[in-house]
């Protein structure tokens, strides 16, 4: 025995007995349950094929972004070994700074020593400063206008 099913086409099926295709020509068409079948295995074979197509597409999207996110570990792995460098030199130069001021706290103590002991007079010195930095502050403004004198009368 044959089982028939009713189709419509354009409206939302409706659940039926029988299969019955109504086509745009207005008439009922029933179709045997074969053909229901070959039809929805069609349709099967169609949503599987878009499905492996989907798979497809996101397997070469995740390889994509598996490389990006490699290239992006492998920059950052760059940056930190240059941020490393940098924090060597910072600790470097921190060194020679404390070295600098171990050096200048040594010259200093050594010129109080001198001082404490008369070996060095500070008055030629303060007095050499003094004049170096009123030569430089003369030098780096500028002088005024000279003011013209009322002229001289004759008497």
């Amino acid at each position: 025995m044959t089982t028939l099913h009713y189709l419509r086409s354009g409206a939302k099926p409706k659940p039926a007995r029988g299969s019955k295709f109504r086509h745009d020509h207005g008439r009922d068409q029933y179709v045997t349950r074969v053909e229901y079948d070959a039809r929805n295995d069609a349709l099967l074979q169609t949503i599987r094929a878009d499905i492996a197509v989907i798979r497809g597409d996101i397997a070469d999207h995740r390889a994509d972004v598996t490389a990006q996110i490699a290239g992006i570990r492998s920059e950052v792995e760059v940056m930190k070994g240059q941020i490393e460098g940098v924090h060597g030199q910072i600790e470097g130069l921190k060194g020679h700074i404390e070295g600098v001021k171990t050096s200048l706290n040594v010259v200093l103590a050594v010129l109080a020593l001198f001082v404490g002991l008369g070996f060095v007079q500070l008055s030629p010195a303060i007095k050499l400063v003094m004049e170096m930095a009123t030569s430089a502050m003369s030098s780096a403004v500028p002088a005024a206008a000279p003011v013209a004198s009322p002229p001289a009368s004759g008497r």
